[in-house]
């Protein structure tokens, strides 16, 4: 339901804050409030209530978030301000409409198993050999499953996720893609798009891995580890399910 799983809006917003590529003062000065208010929201609370519906959207619209996920900022934060008889009742209404969704028969293919840690070859299959169910919120037109492996991409994906993406979706710096390289060089991965002008960088959430560099050339083709290569942007992540 949600591209980035998260215990809290504080933390939602911070996963946010960290893509964007912004610190707070440029945030601050993005929406027209102080550096102080940014410092408050990140700093202080959960101990004080969360900021208005509004200004959570005003918030992850300047840092880019999808409507999903802009969505589910908004919701963790009503769940924290809720009183806990209104948290059971807002469980029970999620669980309610998730048995619904999946009665209705909302499916993408599943494509395939891609390293988030590694480039490495994955096939691919036609016709598809299995699909999952989804949440109407969930379902993108013209877009995919595939399921994650590898810690590369660890704290905001795991290892089993499964990350669903949108096919027609162009990339823009942060966004997390299914990128597919061929040519001298061969694999899929999960990564952070960057494009760097001269180089595209896709860049792993876990630092104890290297980003990956893949230098433009004249021919619309790539060197990445002196090898020439087309790189394939296959899907932009929409959203993502995890299964505890």
């Amino acid at each position: 339901m949600v591209k980035y799983v998260a215990a809290s809006s504080q933390e939602f917003l911070k996963n946010l804050l960290g893509r964007s590529g912004k610190n707070r003062a440029e945030l601050a000065k993005k929406i027209g409030v102080t550096p102080s208010y940014i410092s408050q929201i990140f700093g202080r609370y959960p101990n004080t209530s969360p900021p208005s519906t509004e200004r959570l959207k005003q918030i992850a619209d300047a840092l880019g978030a999808s409507e999903t996920e802009t969505w589910e900022l908004v919701r963790l934060a009503v769940m924290e301000r809720a009183t806990p008889e209104a948290r059971e009742l807002f469980g029970r209404l999620e669980q309610m409409l998730a048995r619904r969704s999946s009665e209705a028969g909302l499916q993408l293919p599943l494509l395939a198993e891609v390293p988030c840690d590694r480039f490495t070859w994955v096939e691919t299959h036609e016709p598809y050999p299995e699909s999952v169910d989804l949440a109407p919120d969930e379902f993108v037109k013209n877009g995919f499953a595939i399921r994650a492996r590898g810690n590369s991409m660890e704290k905001v994906i795991l290892d089993g996720d499964l990350l669903i993406f949108d096919r027609t979706k162009s990339p823009g710096n942060g966004s997390v893609v299914c990128a597919q390289l061929s040519g001298e060089a061969e694999g899929s991965t999960i990564k952070y798009y960057f494009n760097r002008g001269a180089a595209v960088e896709l860049r792993p959430e876990n630092t104890d891995y290297a980003p990956m560099i893949l230098v433009k050339s004249a021919d619309n083709t790539f060197l990445y580890d002196d090898k020439r290569v087309l790189l394939e942007i296959k899907g932009v992540l929409r959203s993502l399910k995890r299964f505890c």
